[in-house]
């Protein structure tokens, strides 16, 4: 993971963040999936806005390192799914399976 991207002021769902979009493979799913769950909480909570977590995730959404960005899209496509539905933990993080 890089830690590189995060300061001492940023806030705790930014871990999450980094933990999810992080190239390291490493990581497993579920690890990922708990993170997601976890920013879905905030969100659905009212501790974070979307426009705050579309803030937070600019560098990963800009970068050229085309794996970090598509899992950054990734994030908040599930975080989307997670909240419309209820909250719950997220959209599942089923890779490639549309659920509509």
């Amino acid at each position: 993971m890089s830690g590189a991207m995060m300061d001492t002021d940023s806030p705790p769902w930014a871990a999450d963040v980094e933990l999810f979009v992080a190239s390291d493979r490493l990581i497993t799913d579920a690890s990922r999936g708990d993170a997601l769950r976890r920013i879905v909480t905030v969100l659905s909570a009212g501790e974070l806005s979307f426009l705050e977590l579309l803030r937070g995730m600019e560098g990963c959404l800009v970068t050229t390192d085309d794996a970090r960005r598509a899992r950054g899209v990734l994030l908040l496509a599930e975080a989307v799914a997670g909240y419309a539905n209820g909250g719950g933990g997220g959209g599942g993080h089923n890779r490639g399976n549309a659920t509509a």
